[in-house]
């Protein structure tokens, strides 16, 4: 094979242009990086209208004081249990004719109690802001099983504490 059969096969390339660069556009007065403004982010603050009236508000707080006191008498006595227990004696006479699975009835109640006295601050809390009727009727439901020192007094300040939550619906705000 020669020259000249090799080059009939190929095509000539095709003419090379020279073409000038285009200017770079003016410089603008914005940052090089994009600079988000604060108010980009900030959310739309609602309006609120004119609110509804409550009215006078002391059933709410004489339900919350009640509650409150309900729990707080309930943690009373059970600190008071912790610090002075029973000497060994008297429990075995206490529990002398009792079955065993009354006994573990008594202590899972027990139980029970410091739980809902936790429950019973916080809807007496609740209430007496006004701030949650329904977890302020739930707490109310579990302060009915506080015990106190004489074992009913909490119970009955959580009973009045409920009824007056029932009492006062329209001065909570949901």
């Amino acid at each position: 094979m020669d020259d000249a059969e090799r080059l009939k096969g190929r095509s000539d390339p095709p003419p090379i242009e020279w073409v000038r660069p285009e200017p770079p556009p003016p410089l603008s007065p914005s940052p090089a990086a994009w600079v988000p403004r604060p108010e980009d982010f900030e959310r739309p603050v609602a309006r609120e209208g004119p609110s509804l009236p409550r009215g006078p508000r002391s059933l709410s707080k004489a339900a919350g004081i009640c509650m409150f006191l309900a729990g707080a008498i309930g943690i009373a006595g059970s600190v008071f249990s912790v610090l002075f227990p029973l000497s060994d004696a008297e429990l075995a006479n206490l529990t002398a004719g009792i079955d065993p699975a009354t006994l573990t009835l008594i202590y899972v109640c027990g139980l029970a109690s410091v739980y809902a006295q936790a429950f019973a601050v916080l809807g007496g809390i609740l209430a007496f802001q006004g701030a949650n009727w329904k977890l302020a009727v739930l707490c109310g439901f579990a302060s009915l099983l506080t015990i106190g020192f004489v074992f009913i007094e909490s119970s009955v300040l959580g009973g009045i504490g409920l009824l007056l939550v029932f009492l006062a619906r329209r001065e909570f705000v949901s």
